[in-house]
C-alpha cells in the first residue's frame, strides 16, 4: 500500500470511527504530537483521541498531501464543536507524517498553521478557557494536564461537550433577545 494511501485510509478510519481500521495502520508506539497542544505515545493514544473526536463531532480533512519526500507532508484541516464554540470554524496544522517499511504510521508532527485562526477567535477561545477555568475550577485535573494542554480522551471530551452547552446557554443569557434577533432574523 502507497504512503497515501494509508494517510488518506487512516483519516477515512479515525472520522469513521473504525477503530480496528485505525489501530492496524499505526505502530504500537506511534507518536502523535501538535505543537502547544499535545504529546501522546502509543496506540492506545490513538484511540484517545478518536474518542475525543466522535464524542466532539469532530472530523479530520487532508488538503496538499506530498508524498515524494520522507516524512510526507500535508495541510490537515480538523473541525469539532469545542473550536466551533470557540468561535473557531476549523484549525488548520502543517503536518508531517512517517510511514514504516510495513506500511503502518510511526508518527504524526503538526504545528499550527495559523488559518482558520484569527484573533477574534484566539481571544474567543481564550474566554471559553478562562470561563472553564475560573467556574469548574474542581474540573481542572480532569481537563487540563500539569503543563496547561488539554486531557484528550473520551471521558473529557463528554465533560468539555456538557460544559460547552452551558457555555453558549450562559452567553445566549447574557445577551438581549434584540442583539439575538439581529442575528437570527425572523427568530423572534
Amino acid at each position: 500500500m502507497s504512503t497515501e494511501q494509508v494517510i488518506t485510509d487512516l483519516v477515512r478510519a479515525i472520522n469513521g470511527h473504525d477503530t480496528a481500521a485505525a489501530l492496524s495502520m499505526v505502530t504500537d508506539s506511534v507518536e502523535l504530537r501538535c505543537e502547544g497542544v499535545f504529546h501522546l505515545v502509543g496506540s492506545s493514544a490513538l484511540l484517545d483521541i478518536m474518542d475525543w473526536m466522535q464524542r466532539l463531532d469532530g472530523s479530520l480533512e487532508i488538503r496538499s498531501l506530498s508524498c515524494h519526500d520522507v516524512p510526507a507532508t500535508c495541510r490537515m484541516l480538523e473541525r469539532n464543536q469545542w473550536l466551533r464554540t470557540a468561535g473557531i470554524e476549523l484549525a488548520a496544522f502543517d503536518a508531517e507524517i512517517r510511514i514504516d517499511g510495513e506500511g503502518r504510521m510511526e508518527s504524526l508532527l503538526m504545528r499550527p498553521s495559523g488559518e482558520g485562526a484569527g484573533s477574534e477567535a484566539s481571544a474567543a477561545k481564550a474566554s471559553l478557557i478562562d470561563w472553564v477555568r475560573s467556574e469548574h475550577g474542581h474540573l481542572r485535573n480532569t481537563l487540563f494536564q500539569e503543563d496547561g494542554t488539554f486531557v484528550y480522551t473520551g471521558h473529557a471530551a463528554g465533560i468539555w461537550r456538557s460544559l460547552l452547552r452551558r457555555y453558549v446557554s450562559r452567553d445566549r443569557k447574557t445577551r438581549t433577545s434584540t442583539e439575538l434577533s439581529a442575528d437570527h432574523p425572523g427568530a423572534f
